[in-house]
């Protein structure tokens, strides 16, 4: 979903919440003149958990990132205006890997309307899951049963 944001001096901020300190004149001329967005990318934490468990290289980087590994389940980015508006407008949308990170790939039916890279640079927040996984040691774990929002960052 495309979301609005106001700029005020020379920051952007959301719902009363300061999204990007620093010097952020470009980005906000570009937002002000409505020429990128910012959206919001959400998928449902079961459907995160399971593409990582289908996934050995996710699960693999999961694990030897220990007890401090994390997936995103939201993410907002920002893309170009009409990037933006043909993501709104989409039917289903699939998350795939891609050589600079994730892709999201846009449909209309069974037809392909958008393939978006989203590349960390371009990521302004993020919600995190903590994986549980199907043993105590991390030597054992196989596959991520279970999770919970992982809201550090939040306070």
């Amino acid at each position: 979903m495309a979301i609005d944001i106001e700029v005020r001096d020379n920051h952007l901020h959301f719902d009363g919440i300061n999204l990007f300190r620093g010097n952020a004149s470009a980005v906000a001329t570009k937002l002000k003149e409505e020429t990128l967005k910012l959206v919001k990318i959400d998928v449902l934490p079961r459907d995160v958990v399971d593409a990582a468990n289908d996934s050995p290289k996710a699960l693999d980087a999961l694990i030897q990132s220990g007890r401090e590994g994390r997936i995103a389940h939201q993410v907002i980015t920002v893309m170009e205006a009409a990037t933006a508006e043909t993501v709104r407008r989409g039917g289903t949308f699939s998350i795939e890997p891609g050589d600079g990170g994730p892709s999201l790939k846009v449909r209309a039916g069974s037809t392909e309307i958008a393939t978006v890279e989203i590349s960390s640079g371009a990521t302004f927040a993020y919600l995190l899951l903590k994986p549980k996984w199907d043993a105590n040691q991390q030597k054992n774990w196989k596959k991520i049963e279970d999770w919970e929002d992982d809201q550090w960052s939040l306070s």
